[in-house]
């Protein structure tokens, strides 16, 4: 019974696809921010030292995000290792 378990990539697929899917929605945070950094200091509507405060302030919001998402990721990860480590 507990080989069928491995052989179908153990236990908790549902919790290891949501954490290949934060780690997957933090790089397009990453690409997100990075692009919207370079439409607020190319393109955005006012003068440019407006345009630069925008881009820190998108830049320092990516990053929290990608930091957060990439967390809840290893989280997530952590929490599958203890409970394999808790059967053994």
């Amino acid at each position: 019974m507990r080989a069928s378990h491995l052989e179908s990539g153990g236990r908790y697929p549902v919790l290891r696809t949501l954490g290949i899917l934060y780690l997957v929605g933090g790089f397009l945070a990453l690409v997100g921010g990075i692009f919207g950094a370079a439409w607020a200091l190319f393109r955005a509507p006012n003068d440019m030292a407006d345009r630069g405060v925008y881009a820190l302030i998108i830049l320092a919001a990516t990053f929290f995000v990608v930091l957060t998402m990439l967390a809840v990721a290893e989280l997530l990860k952590l929490m599958i290792d203890i409970e394999h480590n808790s059967r053994m």
